[in-house]
């Protein structure tokens, strides 16, 4: 199958070369690869390599296309991690949901809630039962929450010391009420 100007080789042990005549390994692609699972131009799914990426794709004809990572088992395909909502969010993330509601979102259950202000939330973290975001330190290290704004990265934060086993905010706290308020001398900055 080789021959003059060939584009495409079978070598002597089976490998197939496109675009190179000494592919090393069951498939190869030289120079510019490009493969799509469709033979639509204007729509392509696929993958390609362009200046050391690897690069998988998905049209844009549709709002809701969407790329999925999962497994199948016998004709059945589970979806672990989807990128693309079904709507109109194509950069969205979603693990363990088709339906990413933020940038990123992770599920380990249906919780029936939606997801307040989806423009301005970036992770969600959904879950049936108890939800818990778990920060792992060593045990001479601390786990903190920052709150940041460009004039003040540390503006507010609370932290917790597994050395000293305490857990605390970098502003004063006071309880009015049922109301927990933040207060102290820099509550401004």
């Amino acid at each position: 199958l080789q021959g003059a100007g060939s584009r495409f080789i079978v070598d002597g042990i089976g490998n197939v070369g496109i675009g190179t005549t000494s592919p090393g390994t069951a498939l190869a692609f030289g120079g510019f690869g490009s493969i799509w699972v469709n033979n639509d131009t204007t729509n392509p799914f696929g993958m390609d390599t362009v200046g050391g990426e690897l690069r998988l794709f998905v049209g844009t004809g549709a709002a809701s296309y969407q790329m999925k990572f999962g497994k199948y088992s016998g004709t059945t395909f589970t979806p672990h991690m989807t990128i693309g909502d079904d709507g109109s969010n194509p950069s969205y993330v979603g693990i363990g949901t088709t339906s990413p509601g933020a940038k990123l979102h992770s599920r380990v259950g249906v919780s029936g809630a939606s997801v307040w202000l989806p423009s301005n939330t970036p992770m969600v973290l959904e879950s049936s039962g108890t939800n818990a975001l778990n920060f792992l330190s060593p045990n001479t290290g601390e786990a903190y929450i920052m709150f940041s704004r460009p004039s003040n990265t540390t503006a507010g934060y609370m932290f917790y010391n597994h050395a000293t086993d305490i857990f605390s905010f970098s502003r004063p706290l006071s309880v009015t009420g049922n109301n927990l308020d933040v207060k102290g001398s820099n509550a401004g900055n």
